[in-house]
């Protein structure tokens, strides 16, 4: 699915309108801040907690909403106790982004939504041409804080549709997941007032018609990416050599080899 042309506020506000439709679902909303409490108060979400490593001052201000203090690569969470799991531009923070996502899929009941940069020619090609960069500095010079809530930059990790589904089945082979994509773009403004900025901007601006009309035949090719990843409906959408025992997965006893009996002695 494409959503052409958005800014990333609308963009991350579709992506939830999109995969969440039931306003009364629990969510649970990782590496969160004020910019996730306006969007789901303005979607008429009720039931939400907001988690970070920092509460960004005081927990007060997430009211109405829930805030606990949480690592998003360890959620002292149990297992699918909230129906979806967001992030929103959130995992690049992470020092083991796979292992972000792979809880928020742990924890979730109904599914996982995450909003990112994906890794495309055109935006390696943008980072080669200065036109974004590799690491966020700059936001670290305003204050905002790097990896890990640290005043270190982050790296920019940016995701393809193969590494996200080759990383849910690593974590869940037993099972075939179903992985929604969704597809933006959103030409940097830029905010910084410096001379090579001001030169970055006019290049942005000279490329944005050629960058427009690449998106609308290769919607792939944009800066923002989206994904909503289904938690498995079992025992359907269990892998065909696997069968439910009791509620848990286990491997086919009717596939097993005679031969193979007693082969833990």
């Amino acid at each position: 699915m494409t959503l052409s042309n958005a800014p990333r506020g609308e963009f991350y506000r579709d992506v939830v309108d999109r995969c969440i439709p039931d306003r009364n679902s629990t969510i649970l909303i990782v590496c969160g801040g004020e910019s996730d409490r306006r969007l789901f108060l303005e979607l008429g979400f009720t039931r939400v907690t907001i988690t970070n490593l920092n509460p960004q001052g005081r927990t007060e201000a997430f009211h109405p909403f829930d805030f606990a203090r949480q690592d998003a690569e360890n959620l002292r969470l149990e297992d699918e106790s909230f129906d979806f799991v967001v992030v929103n531009a959130g995992l690049h923070h992470c020092a083991a982004p796979h292992r972000a996502l792979l809880e928020m899929y742990r924890v979730a009941r109904l599914g996982a939504i995450v909003v990112e940069a994906r890794d495309s020619v055109v935006m390696r090609a943008a980072t080669r041409l200065k036109l974004t960069t590799a690491y966020e500095v700059y936001p670290v010079t305003l204050g905002s804080t790097g990896l890990r809530d640290t005043d270190s930059p982050n790296y920019v990790y940016r995701w393809t549709e193969r590494e996200v589904r080759k990383t849910v089945a690593s974590y869940a082979p037993h099972v075939r997941n179903r992985i929604r994509f969704f597809y933006g773009l959103s030409l940097p403004a830029g905010d910084d007032s410096s001379a090579a900025a001001r030169a970055k901007q006019m290049l942005v601006r000279a490329a944005a018609p050629i960058a427009k009309v690449m998106f609308r035949v290769l919607p792939s090719q944009g800066n923002l990416f989206g994904f909503c990843i289904t938690k498995p409906d079992l025992p359907g959408d269990l892998q065909s050599w696997m069968e439910l025992d009791g509620g848990r997965p286990r491997f086919r006893m009717a596939l097993r080899k005679p031969s193979a009996e007693g082969s833990t002695r």
